[in-house]
């Protein structure tokens, strides 16, 4: 930078020099005198050297909110956090998470339209039951979707946003799913976010977000309960008579599933930020047949009535809070807390929302993508890129 403003300075004086009138330089036909050296004098010939014209801004990244992530947790039990009982089943995981971002069509600063997906690679490193064996390496579910940005405000440091994610496909990729049965999963989402200014161009909490998010989801599946070709168990049909059965559970799969979450973030600096969020995940389930004839050989055929009390509904709430560190570029680190699990335990009583056996705590490491290839992008605040999701 000092080079060149030493260079345009230059330019700038040869400029008024050469300059028609300029410092004693004749203006008629007669040839120009050599001129006495002397220090340079303000000729007042203003604007003859050449206007810098304003760099135009770094085209953004077609891949921009582009991550791979390397993510740790353990269940907080497995920490000894937590209630005097520790579990008996100990959970450690790592996953590389893939979180790819495209640009298809943009209109700056206004609107866009992109594709995203998201597939994790995990790695169980006890002895934990949600895996077969200890240390074995499963896939997440793919998940794959469109999304369309829509700024609404943008003012005096004040933005709004609308994201929509139409539609939203969950393909079975995982170990479970592929195995039990499920199909695809397909539904929308629509998320609001709001950027609030607090101390104005000052480098300590410049800005806080808010946002809401809402989904709808429906799942199809093989059966309404879950089954596998492989496996044929032997048991007692309705008439009376012994066969092998493909089915893994009594229960149904969830048909429709809603999700409602609040965000929240608060940034400290422009690359550290406090974020929270707070979600519900309601779900109903697949009907059973309300009457089912049970027949046997010496006794006949009897009606069985499902019960009016049958749960066909269930919900899984969501804690998340954590602090992120968007350096050094395109380096970000994030360590939180994370509370996911069903509304009523196995006691048939409501569950705390903060705290579960279910409850863990995470670490990871973020390579942003798209500022490996761009030196101008940046990631996007923590609430928004939750809002995207």
């Amino acid at each position: 930078m000092r080079g060149a403003a030493v260079s345009v300075l230059l330019f700038a004086n040869v400029a008024v020099a050469q300059a028609p009138g300029a410092a004693g330089t004749p203006t008629g036909d007669a040839p120009a005198a050599v001129p006495v050296a002397e220090p340079q004098k303000d000729s007042g010939a203003k604007g003859a050297a050449k206007k810098e014209e304003p760099k135009a801004e770094p085209k953004p990244s077609r891949f921009r909110g582009s991550a791979l992530v390397l993510d740790n947790s353990a269940s907080t039990q497995t920490l000894g956090v937590g209630e005097d009982y520790q579990s008996s089943n100990p959970s450690y995981e790592g996953a590389l998470s893939l979180s790819p971002r495209y640009l298809l069509w943009e209109q700056p600063k206004v609107r866009s339209v992109g594709v995203r997906g998201r597939i994790d690679l995990i790695h169980e490193f006890t002895d934990s039951d949600s895996s077969t064996e200890r240390g074995e390496w499963t896939f997440s579910d793919t998940e794959i979707g469109l999304a369309y940005a829509q700024n609404l405000l943008d003012s005096d440091g004040y933005k709004t946003d609308l994201n929509l994610g139409i539609p939203n496909l969950s393909l079975p990729t995982s170990k479970v799913s592929s195995s039990n049965g499920k199909i695809l999963s397909a539904g929308v989402s629509v998320a609001l976010s709001q950027v609030i200014p607090l101390r104005k161009d000052e480098k300590f909490l410049p800005s806080a977000h808010g946002g809401v998010r809402v989904g709808y989801s429906y799942q199809f599946t093989r059966a309404i309960v879950p089954t596998n070709d492989g496996i044929e168990r032997l048991r007692m049909d309705p008439d009376g008579d012994t066969l092998p059965s493909d089915q893994l559970s009594g229960a149904t799969f969830s048909q429709h599933q809603g999700t409602i979450a609040v965000l929240a973030a608060l940034d400290f600096t422009d690359v550290i930020s406090l974020d929270t969020e707070f979600g519900w995940r309601p779900a109903y389930k697949y009907p059973l047949s309300d009457d089912v004839d049970i027949c046997n050989v010496s006794t006949g055929c009897v009606t069985v009535t499902t019960s009016e009390d049958a749960p066909d509904f269930s919900v899984i709430t969501l804690f998340h809070v954590g602090v992120t560190v968007d350096a050094p570029r395109p380096f970000g680190f994030s360590v939180g807390y994370d509370n996911v699990t069903l509304q009523l335990g196995p006691d048939g009583q409501r569950r705390n929302m903060l705290y579960s056996p279910d409850a863990r705590f995470g670490g990871s490491v973020i390579l942003h993508l798209d500022q490996v290839f761009d030196s101008g992008a940046s990631a996007p605040p923590p609430t928004q890129t939750a809002l995207r999701r």
